[in-house]
């Protein structure tokens, strides 16, 4: 496992490289600050990166949004390293999808085993992503400029296996046999065409969608859908992503998205925020999470642009854990409603980063107080965490059921009333 350590103090930079040695076969180099890291992370990109918060030139906040906007390097786990003043930047860290956090001063005495827990977890995770990577349904791209690949990959590449190098001729036949669910088309391609392509693979159930030179307001004859060509990954996956959703495989690959690695990530983020808001350290629940008594509950919804499916992130703390967990909280998160949707609202922003890495471009609305109750049989998906105290934070991560009579995407709760989230930068 190749590691990367960030800081400008070297005598911490040493102690982290020492720290991170101790898992075997581990080749640990060292960079003094953002800038320096994206310099050794293009020369040879590591497995896992720590990263001080604060440094001169580039940041952790910084550098850890570079990483996540960058096609190649976007899913290089990270671990924060930050003194307890740092909260704030610590929870847009959160939000971005880290792989855990690590409060200074760092005690080498007890630090090893913490050390060894992360090198664990995430040799664990680069195994069972080698494992699953041939699971992915396949999408084509057939198009006359080389290296759009690798936009379309950055924009839907988490869930879709994109099969972007055969000319126009051999990519029908490979779609012929193969059957990918997407087809991705380029105007003016030779022989055969984008017309005749489309309309082959339109009778072998392939949905076949044109990328245009400019928006188009109305249909093509012969093709599914048409959509703007964009080399910024996040509008190519928003414009994509109406047309995507609407098959059956599409959404069972959403919805398996939730159950597994959507699911991880929103349990991490979970025990990560609760360390920060109310400086506890917590554990999930094994076997099946009971939903708590009389609780308080926010939801956040995340919807996709224009009409379909969209996720519910719903968040309940009985109304004592709620009390108990506030008064460790900073003064502004002292009331038990604030403090529940500061928790509900990075909840909410880790769950979209998540998705987005894996293809789906969500955006998480503001969180809601949900007075319909929540019905166990319909909620299979819950998280249980448990806090070194004893108070339960309970999570559900669910696909928005549709609602009759409704604009397509919004939630089943019908009495909800907004409440007002601390800002962002809180501390």
């Amino acid at each position: 496992m190749k590691v990367l350590v960030v800081d400008d103090d070297p005598t911490m930079r040493r102690l982290v490289a020492r720290l991170a040695s101790r898992q075997p076969g581990a080749e640990v180099r060292e960079a003094e600050d953002g800038v320096a890291a994206l310099a050794a992370i293009e020369a040879d990109a590591p497995d896992l990166i720590f990263t001080d918060m604060e440094m001169p030139h580039l940041g952790g906040v910084g550098l850890l949004e570079a990483l996540r906007s960058s096609v190649k390097y976007r899913e290089i786990p990270v671990v924060a390293i930050s003194s307890v003043s740092e909260k704030a930047m610590i929870l847009r860290m959160v939000a971005l999808g880290i792989e855990d956090y690590l409060l200074k001063p760092l005690n080498p005495a007890n630090a090893g085993d913490r050390f060894d827990a992360i090198l664990a977890l995430v040799a664990t995770k680069a195994r069972e992503a080698n494992h699953n990577d041939g699971s992915r349904t396949a999408l084509l791209l057939v198009d006359r400029e080389t290296g759009y690949g690798d936009v379309v990959r950055a924009a839907v590449g988490g869930r879709f296996e994109v099969m972007d190098q055969l000319l126009p001729a051999a990519a029908l036949a490979w779609a012929m046999t193969e059957l990918p669910a997407v087809a991705l088309l380029g105007e003016g391609l030779p022989m055969p065409g984008e017309a005749a392509m489309a309309s082959a693979l339109r009778e072998r159930g392939t949905t076949v969608i044109l990328l245009g030179s400019a928006a188009a307001d109305t249909a093509v004859e012969g093709f599914d859908a048409v959509v703007t060509r964009s080399y910024a990954p996040k509008k190519l996956a928003e414009a994509l992503e109406p047309h995507l959703r609407n098959s059956e495989a599409a959404q069972s690959r959403l919805a398996t998205a939730l159950t597994t690695d959507v699911r991880r990530e929103l349990a991490a983020g979970c025990r990560q925020s609760l360390g920060i808001l109310v400086g506890q350290e917590s554990t999930e629940e094994a076997g099946e999470v009971a939903l708590p008594p009389e609780p308080a509950v926010v939801q956040v919804t995340l919807a996709s642009a224009g009409e379909g499916e969209s996720v519910e992130v719903i968040v309940l703390i009985a109304s004592a854990d709620a009390s108990a967990l506030a008064e460790t909280a900073e003064s502004h998160l002292r009331d038990p409603a604030a403090l529940t949707s500061s928790l509900a609202t990075h909840a909410g922003a880790r769950v979209s980063q998540a998705l987005l890495q894996l293809g789906w471009a969500m955006a998480p609305g503001d969180p809601v107080v949900r007075a319909t109750a929540v019905d166990p049989e319909a909620t299979p998906n819950r998280i249980g965490i448990l806090t070194e105290s004893g108070q339960r934070v309970v999570m559900i991560l669910q696909l928005a059921p549709p609602v009759a009579g409704t604009e397509a995407g919004s939630a089943e709760a019908p009495e909800v009333s907004p409440v007002n989230p601390p800002p962002a930068d809180a501390s």
